[in-house]
C-alpha cells in the first residue's frame, strides 16, 4: 500500500507512473467513486433516490426525469435544481435559496445562470414551455414547482 507521503514526490514530478495511478487517485481522493459504465449500473439499494410529484418522476441517482411519457437525461445542476424544487413542491422558493442550495453560493448579483437552468428544465418537463404550468415564476421572488390543477 502506498502512503500519502510516498505520493507527494511523485505528484511534484507531475508524472505518475501508470502502475501507481489507481492507488495515487485513491489516496488523494478517498471519497471519489470511480466513473464508468460498470460502476454506473451497480448503484442500487438504499442510496437510489427517486422523487415523484405532479406526474414527474425524477431519478436522482441516474439523473433522469420522466415527464409526459418521455425520459430526459439531466445535467448535475439541472438534476439538483429539479430535486430541490420537487422536495419543496407547492412552496415559493427564492432565487437566493435556490442559488445557495444548487450552486452552493451566496452570490446573487447575476441570476442568469438560474434562469437559464429553469428554462432548460421547462423544455424537458413542460408540455408548453412558453406557458409553464409545473415550474412557475413568482415575480420578483423566485420559483415554485406545482402539480397540474394546483394553480397559483
Amino acid at each position: 500500500m502506498i502512503t500519502f507521503a510516498e505520493l507527494v514526490p511523485t505528484a511534484r514530478r507531475k508524472a505518475v507512473p501508470p502502475e501507481v495511478l489507481p492507488e495515487f487517485n485513491r489516496v488523494l481522493h478517498p471519497n471519489r467513486v470511480p466513473r464508468g459504465r460498470s460502476t454506473h449500473h451497480r448503484r442500487v439499494g438504499p442510496e437510489h433516490k427517486r422523487l415523484v410529484a405532479a406526474g414527474i418522476v425524477l431519478d436522482v441517482t441516474e439523473r433522469e426525469v420522466e415527464a409526459h411519457g418521455e425520459v430526459h437525461h439531466l445535467t448535475p445542476k439541472e438534476c439538483r435544481l429539479l430535486e430541490v424544487l420537487m422536495e419543496h413542491a407547492g412552496q415559493t422558493l427564492t432565487r437566493e435559496f435556490l442559488m445557495r442550495e444548487v450552486w452552493e453560493t451566496t452570490f446573487t448579483g447575476d441570476m442568469r445562470t438560474l434562469e437559464v437552468h429553469i428554462s432548460w428544465l421547462r423544455a424537458k418537463i413542460e408540455v408548453d414551455r412558453s406557458n409553464p404550468t409545473m415550474i412557475q415564476t413568482v415575480r420578483k421572488v423566485g420559483y415554485r414547482f406545482v402539480g397540474p390543477g394546483e394553480g397559483e
